[in-house]
C-alpha cells in the first residue's frame, strides 16, 4: 500500500484543480479532462509484475488535502493480494520500474500580487514506514505584464535606418 497526501496551498484555487496523469513503472495512466477525483487499475502484467495496482485519488475540498491511494491487487481474483512481497513497485533499478508519478494542475486565485510565493511538498508513506516528504517546490508569481517599446522610426529614408527597442519582464 502506498498513500501519497498534498495539502494544497491557501493561494491556488480548488475550483480549477484538475488531475492529469498517473504513472507506476513504465505505465503512464492519463486521467480524463475535469476531474478532482478518480479510480482505475492499472494493468502491470506487461511489466512482467504478478500484480495489478489500484489507485483511487481524489480532492478534500474542505481540508485543501488531495490524497492518493495505491494497492497491489491479485489479478486472478481482483482482491488485495495476500502475498507481502508481492507489490505494485519492484525494486527500483537503473531503467527506474520501481518509480512512478502522479500530476495535477491548479492555477492560483485571481487578484495576487506580483511576488507571492506558493509552496508545496507532499507526503508518501510505504506500507505502515513513517512518511517519505518530497522535496519543496516553490512557485513566485510574476502576473506584471511584460512591457517593450520600438524608438520612432524617421517618416523616409532612402538607405537603411537603425531601428531600437527595449523590452522588461
Amino acid at each position: 500500500f502506498v498513500t501519497i497526501t498534498d495539502v494544497l496551498d491557501e493561494d491556488l484555487d480548488l475550483a480549477t484543480f484538475e488531475l492529469t496523469e498517473i504513472a507506476v513503472g513504465s505505465e503512464v495512466v492519463p486521467v480524463p479532462p475535469g476531474l478532482y477525483a478518480y479510480e482505475t487499475t492499472i494493468s502491470l502484467r506487461a511489466q512482467d509484475n504478478e500484480v495489478d495496482a489500484r489507485v483511487a485519488v481524489e480532492l478534500d475540498f474542505q481540508s485543501r488535502t488531495v490524497t492518493w491511494s495505491f494497492s497491489s491487487i491479485d489479478p486472478a481474483t481482483g482482491q488485495p493480494t495476500e502475498d507481502d512481497l508481492a507489490g505494485f513497485l519492484p525494486v527500483n533499478d537503473v531503467l527506474r520500474r520501481g518509480e512512478g508519478f502522479v500530476s495535477y494542475q491548479v492555477l492560483s486565485l485571481a487578484g495576487l500580487a506580483t511576488g507571492v510565493e506558493i509552496v508545496n511538498s507532499a507526503n508518501i508513506v510505504f506500507d505502515d514506514n513513517p512518511p517519505i516528504i518530497t522535496n519543496e517546490t516553490q512557485h513566485r508569481l510574476d502576473v506584471d505584464p511584460p512591457t517593450s517599446t520600438v524608438a520612432p522610426l524617421p517618416a523616409r529614408s532612402l538607405v537603411g535606418m537603425q531601428i531600437s527597442w527595449a523590452g522588461s519582464d
